[in-house]
């Protein structure tokens, strides 16, 4: 484990200190079909709270999360953050943020994107205040923009959209405040119109961004298209 901690104690040192923001990592075993191993589990804390867990927060088939705790890459890529120049951060592109892996027996593939850096991004006490909320106008994570609050006081409630390659503006139900995905359960037993873009998981409920905001706003209290058990 004392690789793994030097590494802890280079990332955490990076991010601003009144976050108490920490990056950490869990083993747990696991007994399977396919035997008994130790699975890596990582997660960031932010004053103790888990804003990204992994594989926990991902979807990952029994086929293959002994390929990916052997394979993950998170430690390269939070070793390739530590080592990118921080004027270069925002426009640097760390491939190890995906992880891809075919089953050779069921012909299965997964591909996996972390969206790591750009949580260490809103962490990072030597990125300014100015560069990190203009930064974040355009990126769709509940994580950076409670960093962000947190870190600058920014007020930004409501997660900014993502786009599909239609251009339709959706939002990922389990990346909104915990707050809000209970508000929307407590608002009766069914939801919003909803599709599946090809961009997200299969399993991922993603409304349309103008529900999303009209029910954040209380605008809309009785249209229910979709039901999610």
């Amino acid at each position: 484990m004392k690789p793994f901690s030097k590494l802890k104690k280079q990332i955490d040192n990076l991010f601003a200190p009144e976050l108490k923001m920490e990056f950490c990592c869990y083993a747990y075993p696991m007994r399977s079909q396919y035997g008994n191993t130790s699975i890596p589990r990582f997660c960031i804390k932010l004053n103790k709270e888990i804003i990204w867990d992994c594989p926990k927060g991902f979807d990952i088939k029994e086929d293959f999360i002994h390929s990916w705790s052997d394979t993950n890459g998170v430690c390269d890529l939070v070793r390739d953050y530590i080592d990118a120049p921080p004027e270069k951060l925002f426009e640097t592109l760390f491939e190890k943020e995906y992880w891809e892996q075919d089953n050779y027996f069921t012909k299965e593939e997964i591909k996996l994107y972390y969206g790591l850096t750009k949580i260490f991004r809103a962490g990072d006490k030597r990125l300014g205040k100015e560069k990190l909320l203009n930064w974040s106008k355009n990126v769709p994570d509940y994580a950076v923009h409670l960093i962000l609050e947190k870190r600058f006081g920014n007020k930004s409630a409501k997660v900014p959209p993502k786009i599909s390659a239609s251009g339709t503006k959706y939002i990922v139900f389990r990346l909104l405040p915990k707050d809000q995905q209970k508000g929307w359960k407590a608002n009766g037993k069914g939801y919003y119109t909803c599709t599946v873009f090809p961009e997200e998981n299969e399993s991922d409920f993603c409304p349309y961004y103008h529900d999303y905001e009209n029910f954040y706003e209380n605008w809309i209290v009785n249209r229910r298209a979709f039901h999610l058990d």
